[in-house]
């Protein structure tokens, strides 16, 4: 994902090297999408004044052991955007326990906010070797060029996650706290619990789906399938 996001922002910048960037995962849902763009917005009008980069962290609800985890300075004088204390990859269920009654953790959601300029300068930084082939190649984006230049530079970049290549080993970063009805469908229980329940507990997508003697049981297939489920 650093390498995917360099390419992206380098593409932007051929635009507008001023330009607010909102770098989100595609398999999260996001249920109060108003909720959602005034966050966005709050983190836009803070980058206007600040060189940072923002990620979106949310607030814990439960000790979920397959998110990560955000620990934030409660200092109120910016919120609720707060100084970032430690990264925490999927802890143990002992220290999700900890963080969840703590108060002073967030779930780390992958959405980042930042500005063009500031995240190329990040990457001089922390990554230069993969900054170097995009500056290289910057100019050849947006053009018919653009598909042979990415084949030719691709294979030589580092592959390393951008939260360790950049999020985790830079002091510009700031959490932005959210609160939007934020779900990362990375298990089956998630993708459940963002459906409408019938009254045993089953959530069903599809036209041709007969449930009989059936409860809690998560079915999702295309219209023109017919499925049964029976006793299950």
């Amino acid at each position: 994902t650093a390498t995917a996001t360099i390419y992206a922002v380098s593409k932007v910048a051929n635009i507008d090297m001023k330009a607010h960037v909102l770098i989100m995962p595609s398999d999260h849902v996001v249920t109060d999408v108003l909720k959602f763009k005034q966050t966005v917005q709050k983190g836009v009008k803070y980058l206007t004044k600040n060189k940072e980069l923002l990620t979106i962290g949310i607030k814990v609800s439960r000790p979920e052991v397959n998110y990560g985890y955000i620990q934030y300075i409660t200092d109120a004088s910016e919120a609720p955007i707060y100084k970032v204390k430690t990264f925490t990859e999927k802890p143990t269920r002992e220290i999700a326990n900890t963080f969840h009654r703590s108060g002073d953790f967030l779930w780390y959601s992958g959405i980042k906010l930042v500005r063009v300029e500031t995240m190329l300068d990040l990457y001089q930084e922390h990554l230069p070797e993969t900054a170097q082939l995009f500056e290289e190649v910057r100019p050849y984006l947006n053009t018919e060029a653009e598909s042979s230049c990415i084949d030719k530079i691709y294979p030589q970049c580092e592959t390393i996650p951008f939260r360790q290549a950049i999020m985790y080993k830079t002091g510009a970063v700031k959490v932005l706290i959210g609160d939007f009805g934020w779900t990362d469908l990375t298990l089956w229980g998630e993708v459940q619990s963002v459906h409408e329940l019938d009254y045993l507990g089953n959530a069903v997508t599809g036209k041709q789906v007969a449930m009989y003697d059936a409860s809690n049981c998560l079915v999702e297939v295309l219209d023109d399938k017919l499925v049964i489920i029976n006793g299950l």
